[in-house]
């Protein structure tokens, strides 16, 4: 995938994503969301999205290479 990074600071979309990494890692995965970041030793840890602008393929053999373009 290739975008641009944008700052996650919204407050559903982070419990929602924190969710989903429980759901998929475990509740010893489980972190909390504070203040549009979620809370970490020493500070606070930043999320990011990458909204895509295009995504490669790569496959073996002839002609299997094609990008998809986003937007």
């Amino acid at each position: 995938m290739e975008g641009r990074t944008a700052p996650l600071a919204d407050g559903g979309r982070l419990w929602a994503l924190t969710r989903a990494h429980v759901v998929t890692y475990g509740r010893e995965w489980h972190f909390d969301v504070r203040d549009g970041g979620v809370p970490w030793p020493g500070g606070r840890a930043e999320v990011f999205r990458v909204p895509p602008d295009t995504a490669p393929r790569f496959d073996k053999g002839r002609n299997a290479q094609t990008r998809w373009v986003f937007g």
